[in-house]
Parts: structure tokens; sequence; C-alpha cells
């Protein structure tokens, strides 16, 4: 990072290594002898001896760095990520589970379920449709709880539908009125046909 480019290159897998094993590496002119100093540490190819991380925020030349101090933003698997929750309704539409694409975002993966949300969520930034309040955080607790609405959201629209009066049940025994009606009718117009035929 110092120099701007890998301490060891070669095109050839084998001599890589060979550099990388016998610590073979040059250091720009132009880098500072302190800079010079925990570079070489760090590579040192002795591990008793090499810069572990206490070592080099040790080092004069990391100390004299003014380096801002992170003290915000998203740690991946710490931080939970604000979701967008009509990007995600969009994604229902076409097909996606709501659960298993929140789970996917929060997770940091990179499949198609993030792919497709990042495209449409860049796509309505673009077009300005964009607001704060779509978006939220969701963990596993409120993931089942949205879970337990859409399930009793289903229910209610699927519903059992309540008896009708006076429907009777009609089993194989039971002669059906309107069905004995027909026959009739139909028998008595197949008599009259035989009877105008003579």
């Amino acid at each position: 990072m110092i120099c701007g480019y890998l301490p060891f290159e070669d095109p050839n897998t084998a001599n890589l290594y060979k550099k990388i094993l016998n610590g073979e590496f040059n250091i720009p002119k132009a880098a500072s002898d302190l800079a010079r100093d925990m570079i070489k540490n760090i590579l040192q190819t002795n591990p008793e001896i090499r810069y572990r991380v206490q070592e080099i925020r040790k080092h004069p030349w990391y100390t004299s760095q003014n380096l801002p101090k992170i003290t915000g933003g998203i740690f991946i698997g710490l931080s939970q990520f604000p979701i967008n929750s009509s990007i995600v309704d969009k994604l229902v539409t076409i097909n996606f589970k709501r659960e298993y694409v929140i789970k996917c975002i929060n997770a940091n993966k990179h499949n198609h379920a993030t792919t497709s949300y990042y495209l449409l969520l860049k796509k309505a930034e673009l077009a300005g449709e964009v607001k704060e309040s779509d978006f939220q955080f969701f963990d596993d607790k409120k993931l089942a709880e949205e879970k337990r609405e859409m399930e009793a959201k289903s229910e209610d629209k699927m519903g059992i539908l309540p008896p009708v009066p006076d429907q009777t049940v009609l089993t194989k025994s039971q002669p059906i009125k309107e069905i004995s009606t027909y026959n009739s009718i139909v028998e008595g117009e197949a008599a009259s046909l035989k009877i105008q035929s003579n």
C-alpha cells in the first residue's frame, strides 16, 4: 500500500513462490527510512521475528501517520443493513421469497437475490423514487413476526366458507330430487317420441 504495488511479482508461479520464500523484494527509493524498516519487518521470512499487528501499530512510521479513526459505518457480520422494503416488495412480485432476500442482504451474500435487490435499488435511486421511510432494519425476530402476519393474512383470505343455510349433504343412498325430476322428464319425452313414431 505504501509503494502502490505488490512486493512479490513474477509471471512464472514457481519463481513467484521462490521470491516469497526467500524474501526477495524491492522497495522504491521514494519510501522513507521508517517505511522501509516497517516493510522489511512485515515481510520477514522468519515467523518468529515477523511483525504482527501489535508491532505494526507501535512502529514509528505507523504512529507518525494521521490515520482517521473509524467510528461508524457498517461492519459485516456485526451490523445490520438498512433494507428498502419497497424494493423487497418488488422482488416478491417476481417470485423471490421475502425472507430469503432479507437474509441474503443481512448476510452480505453476493447472489441473484442481492444483485437483483441492489440493481432495483439503484434504478429507483436514479428515478428519484427512494424514500428514507422505506428503509428499515430486519433481524430474525422481525422476520419471524412478519412471517406470522403474512400467514395470518393468507389464512384470512383463504378462510373457510361458512355453510350455506339449509344446505343438505347428499349421500349415495339419498335420491336427488332434481335428478329424479330430470330423468322423469327425459323419460317422458322419450316415451312421447315413441308414441309419435308409431
